[in-house]
């Protein structure tokens, strides 16, 4: 019986590392995910790098945190804001109508 050890061994951690190996590869994305279709996330999402939102120039998109831009930031149409806006640099704040100016 004394002899059946080792080999029961061998094959028993083989067994495990296998399925570790397995679980990580079937749980873990490389770098690059392409779809066709719809990609749904549950639970949070944390979005690094260039990120584009939308493909044309009638797309909405719905923030419901903060926006920041690093040099510019571009609002065309109708800007609505429900709390306070504050406008600060060294520039100034033009306001006009393009109509008249």
């Amino acid at each position: 019986m004394k002899k059946y050890y080792l080999p029961i061994a061998i094959s028993t951690m083989v067994a495990f590392l296998f399925t570790i190996v397995t679980v990580y590869g079937a749980t873990t994305i490389s770098t690059n995910i392409n779809t066709g279709g719809t990609l749904t996330v549950s639970g949070a999402s944390t979005l690094s790098g260039n990120v584009t939102l939308g493909d044309a120039a009638t797309d909405i998109n719905h923030f419901t945190g903060m926006i920041h831009a690093s040099s510019t930031a571009l609002f065309t149409g109708a800007t609505t804001v429900y709390n306070t806006l504050t406008i600060s640099g060294s520039e100034g704040l033009t306001l006009g109508s393009s109509a008249s100016d």
